[in-house]
């Protein structure tokens, strides 16, 4: 067994506390029921209840767009984490695996008919970037760092124990995480091309959809979520977006 990050505790126990740590606490912020975390020999679980599921996304999309979206970030964010806040060769950001991957691919699936790939990589983008951030802070990390020896050395932990361990960790002195909410995209109107006003000219309609995205999106991705700097000529149609809607312009796109 190897020992790097503690003495007596092997490091694939701490790891898998720190796992279901991370599930747990962030669940807890976000407003979810965490209810307790178990260890084993063969792997842990922290016992979580969502208000929705993959299958029931679309029906609560429909009633409620936003506190769909809302929730679909928080409860992507809760799945990541877990691997995420693991140590491994002295570097956390380990990559999905197991029960969470296949989670995060059901919810792939429930979103993409109202998302698109496209919508589902901002999505997944916006909220890896958010989580990324909270757990960059010294107060989050001392928490869960705090939190795994002890989570480690039991097999069965409560909920309520779990809040006391919350409470002496300092988990009240680290800053809330927070998400932006991503809504699906907007459908288009089938009207008549002729009767839409022209799009300001010499752009292609790439970089006129690669805009458009961006502004909807608040920042300008890559093919892989990663975020990028527009380009010259992105930057310049902005620039003519800008000077016609200032001289009173209807532009295509940007009023849905």
């Amino acid at each position: 067994m190897i020992h790097t990050m503690h003495p007596l505790l092997a490091d694939t126990r701490l790891n898998l506390a720190r796992h279901e740590a991370g599930h747990f606490w962030l669940a807890h912020l976000l407003g979810f029921e965490a209810h307790d975390i178990a260890l084993g020999a063969d792997g842990g679980r922290c016992s979580l209840t969502y208000p929705m599921v993959p299958a029931s996304f679309a029906a609560e999309y429909a009633r409620s767009p936003l506190q769909a979206a809302r929730w679909l970030m928080g409860i992507l964010a809760v799945i990541r984490v877990g691997t995420y806040v693991e140590v491994h060769g002295g570097q956390y950001g380990a990559a999905l695996r197991g029960r969470d991957l296949a989670d995060t691919e059901a919810w792939r699936a429930a979103i993409l008919p109202l998302y698109g790939a496209d919508g589902w990589t901002k999505v997944y983008a916006s909220m890896y970037q958010s989580m990324q951030r909270w757990y960059r802070y010294p107060q989050v990390q001392a928490v869960i760092r705090e939190m795994a020896v002890p989570i480690a050395l039991q097999d069965y932990i409560s909920r309520f124990q779990m809040l006391s361990l919350l409470e002496v960790s300092g988990a009240g002195l680290a800053p809330d995480p927070f998400f932006d909410t991503t809504l699906a995209p907007a459908r288009r109107s089938s009207s008549p091309a002729s009767h839409q006003p022209a799009a300001p000219s010499g752009f292609s309609q790439d970089i006129i959809a690669s805009v458009h995205r961006a502004i909807q999106a608040g920042d300008f991705f890559d093919a892989q979520g990663r975020l990028r700097m527009p380009s010259r000529a992105e930057v310049a149609y902005l620039q003519q977006v800008n000077t016609d809607v200032q001289a009173g312009k209807r532009v295509p796109g940007l009023d849905g």
